[in-house]
């Protein structure tokens, strides 16, 4: 029997997570071709930095990429001479990150050479159906498929640059991960004040930049830091079915004033319910938490190294500054321009020579500028979730088409599915949904086999 093709789109840590549990299971029946843009697959966005001081926010015993081996990872980094087992030293460089992730799919691959594996440079650009399967379109050709697994990661930030006068544009950089000629003595202002920002600060003073850095933010919060974890019980059973209701279960259980290692041993038990939570609560709760409540979310659940808050804390006492407002408008001056800050009805202006974007992508898939997604969604074969997060997908992570019925040969993974699960940005739980996707994922594998035995016969 010929083997069947899956495309994954995307080569970044959810692919190879994806690429890792197949192997595992998948035999001589499936040839996969990974389509990315990056030069080392597993990489992405996240783990592509070479910068030493970019960090995980995550420590290194829960980091592993297989669920069934939880201390994959440290024994990986004891195997390279890195002691990361204990608080505070677990929170190793994201380079390392990378290299173990590209090492483990090697080693992978070669444990399971009846796996066919082809990794193609390049962006993909549209899915189109073609009878049960799919053809993929990127900008290098096109590739024929039975089933595609979306494995895009996070989207860039919307682009600002466009919406500003043309003598601006080379001084806002839109790709915060890009790097972006700034003079050491050039004012800089970043727009966001989440880790993202922190990564741009930190690549910004480990060159050596010596002049002012505003963040700008909404709020004008940043992370909160990691501390030790006092262990913690979870909220009692059953949880309460609204956002203000699990804040006040929580607030009950801490006390008045918990201090950081109490409200972060509470978080880190809660993790595994989070998606469950998230599932139960009505399209009404989800829109108010998303309005209301995903600031104070993403600083205490998103939160910094200690080597890195020590570190902000160190800048903010000198030229680091944290500005509340929004953006309004940017005028361009002889050297540099005028960035207008709104809030409220109160309007100040700051003089700096740079912008870079670290607002974060659009979570709405309907407003995104990805193509691919973009696509999909235009020509009915997704939708968003009904909190306008994420695509929406069913348990087993199949794409829900634009009437809401579950596509077998077409799945989502990673931060496209954070509208149905939410808690779905980081690894451990990346790498369970990978487990449940190469499982759905054999079961379709499975029909479209019995089925063709059944056509050969008459």
């Amino acid at each position: 029997m010929s083997r069947r093709t899956l495309i994954v789109c995307g080569d970044g840590a959810s692919a190879v997570l994806l690429v890792c549990a197949l192997a595992r299971q998948a035999g001589q029946g499936l040839s996969i071709v990974v389509i990315g843009r990056n030069s080392h697959a597993g990489r992405g966005i996240a783990y592509s930095t070479a910068n030493p001081n970019h960090l995980l926010n995550v420590p290194a015993a829960r980091m592993s990429a297989d669920i069934n081996r939880p201390d994959q990872f440290v024994q990986w980094l004891d195997g390279h001479g890195i002691a990361a087992r204990d608080w505070p030293h677990g929170f190793v460089s994201r380079a390392l990150y990378g290299a173990y992730l590209s090492e483990l799919l090697e080693t992978t691959l070669k444990a399971n050479p009846d796996l066919e594996v082809r990794f193609i440079r390049g962006d993909v650009k549209s899915l189109m159906k073609k009878h049960l399967g799919w053809i993929v379109a990127y900008d290098g050709g096109a590739v024929t498929a039975d089933l595609v697994a979306l494995a895009t990661g996070n989207d860039l930030p919307p682009p600002i640059a466009p919406h500003h006068a043309r003598k601006l544009r080379a001084r806002i950089c839109d790709n915060p991960w890009a790097e972006h000629v700034v003079e050491k003595d050039q004012d800089v202002l970043i727009l966001g004040s989440g880790l993202t920002a922190i990564d741009a600060v930190i690549s910004l003073k480990d060159r050596g930049h010596a002049a002012r850095i505003h963040l700008l933010s909404r709020h004008g919060l940043l992370p909160q830091r990691h501390v030790e974890p006092l262990p913690s019980q979870p909220l009692p059973r059953p949880f309460p079915k609204t956002i203000l209701g699990l804040l006040r279960a929580m607030r009950d259980q801490l006390g008045r004033a918990p201090e950081p290692a109490r409200w972060q041993g509470l978080m880190d038990a809660m993790r595994p319910h989070w998606p469950g939570i998230w599932l139960s609560l009505p399209p009404h709760e989800k829109k108010r938490f998303l309005r209301h409540g995903v600031t104070q979310w993403n600083i205490h659940r998103h939160r910094l190294a200690p080597r890195v808050g020590e570190y902000l804390g160190h800048s903010l006492s000198r030229n680091l500054h944290i500005v509340k407002g929004r953006l309004r408008h940017l005028k361009p001056m002889e050297s540099g321009m005028i960035a207008t800050i709104a809030r409220g009805v109160h309007v100040t202006e700051l003089r700096v020579e740079h912008v870079i974007n670290c607002t974060g992508p659009n979570p709405n898939p309907e407003k995104t500028h990805d193509h691919l997604i973009e696509n999909l969604v235009a020509s009915r074969l997704a939708r968003g979730t009904d909190a306008g997060v994420g695509l929406d997908v069913d348990a087993k992570n199949r794409v829900l088409d634009k009437s809401g019925i579950a596509q077998p040969s077409l799945l989502a993974m990673g931060a496209l599915t954070r509208g149905h699960w939410w808690e779905i940005t980081a690894i451990p739980e990346i790498a369970h949904q990978a487990q449940v996707m190469s499982g759905a994922i054999m079961e379709y594998l499975g029909i479209l086999n019995a089925a063709s035995r059944i056509n050969r016969r008459h």
